[in-house]
């Protein structure tokens, strides 16, 4: 009876004079299958023997798991195996595939894990978004939803997810006291993790594509300020980082950048009176001409920007100068928190956030300028340009009081006649 087979570990250039790599070997069915461990030894440092290193505890107990590894699969030699087979397991161990065929069963990680090698992937630069490495603030979210997931189940693998997964999914996050909109781009972050297993042939299950797997949300309440409210902003005296933040907020209030574009915005960015920038999150050119405001802040400053602090910071300072300034309108808005939908009341400026500059921008341009002229600075679709319009009711009522429709009274030729009406200016 043949004996039992093992694995044996050797240098690739066992007479470098520099470190070099261990490759562990082993005899399969169709020749013998050589696989790096992705560990380094000096061959001075290396018993040929033993095919161990000297004095190298780590190492060595790096290799006796390899060693492991292989016996387990094999049943300690005695069980043939393809080179493909014992690749697959090796990589498999080292976590560096999400499924494979085993003895016609199938080893599948956790989808938790999958979605982590896809993101330490794109972290690399080995994935790329058409060419083009992953924005940071994908990579978060990819980040922020694994923890979820890790939460939610975190044996689930990918095999498994059905409608039934997504349902109960979003009930956990319910449960959480999550809003719906957070769910929402939880889920979205979801099919898009989803997708790329697929695309690197983790999975074949299709079912995020399902029409039911759908990211849920509702039209968020989002504020804009008024005119009056970037007066009360300027007037209200501040001195040091608060200034700072200030006047680098109202900047963008009237050049409506993302957060990624206006942190990297310098005064380079400045020539005959209008800004330009190359968005990090579409890689579009955008330009706006330089407001008067922003000419003012510029004089202030010497020609220079004011400094722009972490976007955290901004965040948390921006709501209490806006308070101070009394921006302090009640607003009264609908959310569904938890799968109920409630009626919130907030001050206006605890829903101030970087952010609110940019929809400012649009909104307000919206009012003075067409379409063609905005979506060039924006640099948004037009479906997107209409979702970021926060226009009010009232503000729409009161931008079109002098409208044609409402400030004349039919002439002679038209079907109405005024000495009918039940009323006339005085009884108005």
């Amino acid at each position: 009876m043949p004996s039992a087979k093992i694995a044996r570990f050797v240098l690739q250039k066992p007479n470098s004079s520099e470190p070099t790599y261990i490759t562990l070997t082993y005899t399969c069915t169709d020749g013998t299958l050589k696989h790096d461990i992705g560990q380094k030894v000096l061959p001075e440092k290396w018993e040929r023997k033993t095919q161990r290193p000297i004095r190298n505890k780590e190492l060595k107990d790096k290799i006796e798991e390899y060693s492991d590894w292989v016996d387990e699969f094999t049943d300690n030699g005695k069980k043939p195996v393809s080179k493909k087979q014992l690749k697959n397991w090796l990589q498999y161990k080292e976590g560096k595939v999400g499924v494979e065929v085993v003895e016609g069963g199938r080893v599948e990680l956790p989808a938790h894990r999958i979605f982590s090698l896809i993101k330490a992937d794109a972290e690399s630069g080995k994935l790329l978004n058409d060419g083009a490495r992953f924005t940071k603030g994908t990579l978060k979210a990819w980040a922020r939803f694994i923890v979820v997931l890790k939460d939610f189940e975190t044996s689930l693998k990918l095999s498994q997810v059905s409608l039934e997964t997504y349902h109960q999914f979003i009930s956990f996050c319910n449960g959480k006291g999550h809003s719906i909109n957070y769910v929402g781009s939880l889920i979205k972050t979801f099919k898009s993790l989803f997708n790329q297993a697929v695309k690197k042939g983790y999975t074949d299950n299709l079912i995020y594509r399902h029409e039911e797997f759908r990211k849920p949300g509702e039209a968020s309440t989002q504020i804009y300020l008024t005119d009056e409210d970037i007066s009360k902003l300027l007037d209200y005296k501040c001195t040091g980082m608060d200034e700072r933040i200030r006047d680098r907020f109202v900047i963008n209030t009237f050049v409506g950048l993302r957060i990624s574009d206006m942190k990297k915005l310098t005064i380079e960015h400045i020539n005959n009176d209008v800004i330009t920038i190359t968005n990090q999150k579409t890689r579009g050119r955008v330009s706006v001409p330089v407001s008067v405001v922003i000419k003012d802040i510029l004089r202030k400053y010497k020609g220079e920007l004011p400094r722009q602090y972490a976007e955290q910071k901004v965040n948390e300072r921006i709501k209490e100068i806006a308070k101070a300034a009394g921006i302090t309108d009640r607003q009264e808005f609908f959310k569904t928190v938890g799968g109920e939908k409630k009626l919130h009341v907030k001050e206006k400026w605890e829903m101030i956030t970087n952010h609110t500059a940019r929809r400012t921008t649009i909104t307000k341009g919206l009012e003075s300028m067409t379409i063609v002229d905005l979506q060039p600075m924006v640099g948004l679709t037009l479906k997107t340009l209409d979702l970021y319009n926060k226009r009010t009711a009232e503000r729409n009522a009161e931008l079109n009081k002098t409208n044609k429709f409402f400030s004349q009274r039919p002439g002679r030729k038209s079907n109405f006649d005024v000495s009918d009406w039940a009323y006339d200016d005085e009884e108005q």
